[in-house]
């Protein structure tokens, strides 16, 4: 007993068809990219079993609903609720677990891991997969995807930026570069309507931990396949309302202190020339807004699009893109040597497989708006207490002579 009923459904169809049951355990791992169609969830199978141009991986598939248990038991997938049912003699699925790699001829012994979003629910009872899934629909229905980039990158960053900018420069020009970091902390935690009571931060942060993984199980599969996984279309539903990762979060820390730098200059200047001329016109916000919001749009377009040498010639737009195709960087292994005279270094460029890089987000200010790694201020708080505990404790082991002790558990 080694086949099973498989049933997919999206938001506008249903398609059910027998297959072996390792190949309804691809399709579920192949929601670790967050497909939302049948044709994104079979690209996405290519992360797990490779493709064949005459023989699509989920070819058995018919359009139509028939969800009676087949061989093995059934497995449903609905994209739209996003529910699984797993009812199979063959295997018990997880959210979060590890298949084998299938190259297009048998199964290999190479083990790839993957991470399913948080929002998944996982049952088991086939009584229960239509209710819960019409309930799901419905509640997804009435909660639209939510084009959060269209708030974070477009013109109501732009506006936030300029008006407040230009609010400190009228009360005390002198202070406005002491006031950016403000600048920048109160937008990110403010909450917005247009963000549905969310902050900034708190959109940034919604899938940070999920895309992390998956970018992590991707490297892993291209160092173990040594070939690249498949990347998400720009069209798919996941990469235009995906959410942040790493990369992401660092470039648009980078973007909007860039935004925040050019207005502080453009006001100095204004400053200047209206002092140089003995100007008796006062600069209202609304005539600044007029004539700086598309001033920062045309800078924004610019700094995303020019080459970045610290990231050896990508452009911060490059790399905001390919995470959300859920594709790791990689550099040659030359690019890898920071030391030419180093033979550490001369060592591991030698070594075989790809070499990944990674933004860390180290320049970033270390204040609770710019961390990635905490959800909560008590969270973050905490953190620093316990590393304040451990250097206390080191200062203490140096003066005494002592060892120094373990850095303490938050």
């Amino acid at each position: 007993m080694s086949e099973v009923r498989l049933v997919v459904r999206d938001a506008a169809q249903d398609w059910s068809g027998t297959l072996h049951a390792s190949l309804a355990e691809c399709a579920i791992a192949a929601l670790s990219a967050d497909p939302s169609t049948l044709v994104e969830l079979e690209a996405a199978c290519g992360r797990y079993q490779k493709r064949t141009s005459n023989h699509p991986i989920l070819s058995n598939l018919k359009s139509g609903l028939r969800d009676e248990p087949y061989d093995a038991g059934i497995v449903v997938i609905d994209l739209a609720a996003r529910l699984i049912l797993v009812d199979s003699t063959y295997s018990s699925p997880q959210l979060t677990s590890e298949i084998c790699y299938h190259n297009g001829d048998c199964g290999t012994n190479k083990w790839l891991r993957y991470h399913l979003a948080n929002d998944w629910v996982l049952i088991h009872d086939p009584l229960q997969w239509a209710g819960r899934a019409a309930a799901r629909r419905r509640e997804r229905t009435a909660r639209p995807p939510m084009d959060a980039r269209a708030v974070l990158y477009g013109r109501p960053l732009l506006e936030f930026v300029a008006r407040e900018t230009f609010a400190v420069a009228a009360v005390d020009r002198e202070q406005i570069n002491d006031t950016l970091k403000e600048i920048h902390v109160t937008w990110l935690l403010t909450q917005r309507e247009d963000l549905r009571g969310a902050s900034p931060r708190d959109v940034l942060l919604e899938r940070h931990d999920q895309i992390g993984w998956d970018l992590q199980n991707q490297a892993d599969r291209w160092a173990a396949l040594d070939e690249a996984p498949p990347g998400r279309d720009e069209s798919a539903f996941a990469y235009r309302f995906g959410g942040f990762g790493t990369h992401e979060f660092v470039e648009y820390y980078n973007l909007v202190r860039e935004l925040l730098w050019c207005c502080r200059d453009r006001l100095l200047e204004m400053g200047l020339s209206q002092a140089a001329s003995n100007s008796a016109d006062a600069l209202t916000v609304g005539d600044f807004l007029t004539s700086e919001v598309p001033r920062l749009e045309r800078i924004r377009e610019e700094w995303l699009d020019s080459p970045d040498p610290e990231c050896h010639g990508r452009t911060p737009r490059s790399i905001i893109n390919r995470e959300r195709a859920r594709l790791p960087e990689v550099i040659s292994a030359c690019e890898a040597i920071v030391d030419p005279d180093c033979p550490c270094c001369q060592m591991l460029a030698e070594l075989p497989g790809p070499v990944f890089w990674h933004l860390d987000g180290c320049e970033m200010e270390d204040d609770f708006a710019f961390d990635m790694h905490h959800r909560t201020r008590e969270e973050w708080e905490a953190e620093q207490r316990s590393w304040e505990m451990h250097f206390e404790s080191r200062r203490g082991s140096q003066e005494t002579g002592d060892s120094c002790p373990p850095l303490a558990e938050s």
